[in-house]
């Protein structure tokens, strides 16, 4: 969604505050991400939760 936007990391850091180090973490599956964090990613991109992790969980079954 990032990329489809044409946000850097930086932008999407400075819309969710959410460093920078966690969303290249996240992005590479290096971390899960908190709660907190995936709400705050959710916020910076306009969207309900829900809709921001339901792409995501159809993927992990």
């Amino acid at each position: 969604m990032r990329n489809e936007r044409g946000w850097t990391y930086e932008v999407l850091e400075e819309r969710s505050g959410v460093t920078r180090r966690t969303l290249i973490s996240i992005e590479t599956g290096e971390t899960r991400g908190s709660l907190d964090t995936w709400f705050r990613i959710a916020q910076a991109f306009e969207m309900d939760l829900g809709d921001l992790l339901r792409p995501l969980a159809s993927k992990s079954r």
